[in-house]
């Protein structure tokens, strides 16, 4: 599987996607955030989990932030992310 959700997190579109951590067979999935308008088309994303499979990504705007949620390993996990201060 490979999940994503897309969001306006700090004024700015954020997608949430598993990807293959590499492209060796059966590679475990990284989860990261990616900023849709970032200046710099080589900066990584940030990383947020591995796993040997996500089943479901949720991205939800807040004030101030945003609520990940996501189905990895046989559980449910949900992480807040928090706008950088100006």
């Amino acid at each position: 599987p490979a999940p994503f959700a897309l969001a306006e997190i700090c004024g700015r579109p954020v997608v949430a996607l598993a990807r293959p951590s590499s492209a060796v067979p059966h590679a475990v999935q990284e989860l990261v955030l990616l900023d849709l308008n970032r200046r710099e088309p080589r900066s990584p994303p940030a990383l947020i989990a591995r796993s040997r499979a996500f089943f479901d990504v949720s991205l939800a705007s807040l004030s101030g932030g945003a609520l990940l949620a996501y189905v990895a390993d046989h559980r449910t996990w949900a992480r807040s992310i928090r706008c950088a201060r100006p």
